[in-house]
């Protein structure tokens, strides 16, 4: 019997280890590749919007940039949208975008100082999120401003942290 132990014990040692291995594995590979849905996502609207956006910043429309950032809020998972204008001043913003000051962050200026969209993820107090800044210029290449789009992210933290636990 004690036999039987000493070869079950480290085989289901093994086992476990491989396991717990291939979970942490894949784990990092789902939030890798929903991280990379959420740029293509993120790229295709703000790309959607820049004709919008060129408009509203040319002709300083406040009331059509209000009610584009509020089409952000109608949506299942946590987004916003932030429009500045070429001062990098908040021009139109999602309500729940308001006290995240994501145009404060170092990445978002780098960005937008170096005019090509790029996005990033940033953790704040209470939200993981995917943060994707696409600068907006006119026919000749005058900056007029720029579109911030934020995805919360938490939601992945929360599938797996969920997952581990059962």
């Amino acid at each position: 019997m004690k036999q039987i132990f000493a070869f079950i014990l480290p085989v289901l040692l093994v086992l476990m280890i491989v396991l717990s291995i291939f979970g942490i594995i894949h784990t990092k590979n789902t939030q890798e590749r929903l991280t990379e849905e959420l740029h293509r996502k993120a790229k295709n609207v703000a790309e959607s919007l820049e004709i919008s956006a060129k408009g509203i910043l040319e002709n300083s429309d406040k009331k059509t940039a209000a009610r584009v950032a509020a089409q952000f809020e109608k949506r299942e998972m946590l987004q916003g949208c932030l429009i500045m204008n070429g001062g990098n001043e908040v021009f139109a913003s999602s309500k729940w975008l308001k006290g995240l000051e994501l145009e404060t962050l170092q990445e978002v200026k780098d960005i937008i100082s170096g005019r090509t969209a790029s996005g990033f993820t940033h953790k704040s107090q209470n939200h993981s999120l995917y943060v994707y800044v696409f600068p907006i210029e006119n026919n000749s290449q005058a900056f007029l401003g720029s579109i911030i789009l934020a995805y919360d992210t938490s939601y992945v933290c929360l599938l797996y942290t969920s997952d581990a636990a059962d």
